[in-house]
């Protein structure tokens, strides 16, 4: 019996099956974990987590579109000084820019050899009697080339020509050599005072954008200037511009005649209520973001130029779906969020990054206007799931 056991293989085959097929074998399957194939991927493409989840919130609200900007003079209040007759600057008597200077206050004093030689033939036909049309004539030459009424009455009586002449400002305002216009970014994006910083070449830029430009910054005593060249401009900043940074999410909420708050660095405490007056169709060289123009009365001169401000815009009621700004990653050019997939045996979940648009933000949630459904759960904090060298597909 024990020889016909030995040799009977299939009595030994179903033995052996009965005993793969038992409870060990049912033991080892249940702790199969099926995440597997999401283990093996790359962390750029799935992510394995215990983290907290959310799910967006669709309501009906209104929100604020908050703007950083600075004030600018209007260039269109902008006087410009320039000389009649070309010489060398003597005695300069503006020596900084925005200057305040009244009218009839001198600006330089300067000598010029073509003056001179009008002065002298003035003096010769006084002195020769000659004819009066010719003595009108020589006047009228003096009073072209810059001289006053009393200027020349001084050289009549006097009878001695003047080596120099003084030149006096015929405007009242601030005296503009250069412009130096702080550089601005969008309410975006980090810097000094709320997204505005001082950086680089960037008050050039600022220039172009606000339409300033560079009179004369090399003047100074001992130049020489021709005949018409512009020394500087006067603006007297009655009338003012504030020019805000609209980010490109914010750009659909901003149209010309939108009701705006614009708060000043200087008079916090007094909010000054205007509206959008113009947007500029394009944008500046070195601008990633679209500039609104606020204009204001400075009739009192509080607002300064240069000086910050920050602007509130109030956007109408309507559904929105919204997600916490800790659940969003910007990656520079777009954003993303991480989905969640699946839960794996053990427990954990399985995140996805999806690219998104955004729209509008406040300090707690941003509008998510394309690519994630209001059903979908996704990961509470995006930030937790990449490392410095992650890279998402």
């Amino acid at each position: 019996m024990f020889l016909l056991a030995a040799c009977n293989p299939a009595t030994e085959k179903t033995d052996h099956e009965g005993h793969t097929m038992g409870p060990n074998q049912n033991h080892a399957t249940s702790t199969v974990d099926t995440s597997l194939a999401d283990i093996v991927r790359s962390v750029n493409q799935t992510v394995i987590s215990s983290q907290e989840t959310v799910e967006p919130v669709v309501k009906a609200s209104g929100s604020v579109v908050k703007l950083n900007g600075y004030i600018s003079e209007d260039p269109m209040r902008n006087q410009v000084l320039s000389t009649r007759v070309g010489g060398r600057i003597e005695k300069l008597y503006v020596k900084y820019n925005y200057q305040y200077i009244g009218k009839g206050e001198k600006v330089l004093d300067l000598y010029s050899p073509e003056l001179r030689t009008s002065q002298e033939e003035y003096l010769y036909l006084l002195k020769s009697n000659a004819d009066e049309n010719l003595i009108k004539s020589a006047k009228r030459k003096l009073v072209l080339l810059g001289l006053s009424e009393t200027q020349i009455n001084n050289l009549e009586q006097r009878d001695k020509i003047s080596l120099t002449i003084t030149i006096y400002s015929p405007y009242t305002g601030y005296v503009i050599l250069e412009s130096a216009s702080p550089a601005m970014t969008s309410s975006r994006e980090e810097g000094t005072a709320e997204g505005m910083s001082m950086i680089g070449d960037a008050s050039a830029t600022s220039d172009k954008a606000s339409g300033n430009t560079q009179t004369n910054p090399q003047l100074r005593e001992g130049a020489y200037v021709n005949a018409g060249q512009t020394l500087f401009t006067i603006n007297d900043f009655k009338k003012v511009w504030a020019l805000l940074a609209v980010d490109v999410e914010d750009q659909s909420f901003i149209t010309e005649n939108t009701p705006v708050k614009v708060v000043s660095e200087v008079y916090p405490d007094k909010p000054i209520e205007g509206k959008i007056n113009f947007i500029e169709p394009v944008y500046s060289e070195g601008i990633q973001f679209m500039q609104a123009r606020v204009y204001l009365d400075n009739s009192e001169e509080d607002l300064k130029a240069n000086s910050l401000v920050r602007a509130e815009i109030q956007t109408g009621s309507q559904a929105r779906m919204l997600v916490p700004n800790s659940s969003l990653s910007d990656l520079g050019g777009r954003k993303i969020v991480w989905v969640k997939t699946k839960d794996t045996p053990s427990g954990k979940k399985v995140f996805v990054p999806r690219t998104v648009l955004t729209g509008i933000r406040s300090d707690d949630f941003t509008q998510i206007t394309e690519g994630l459904n209001k059903d979908e759960v996704i990961a509470k904090y995006a930030g937790y799931l990449l490392d410095s060298e992650s890279i998402v597909e």
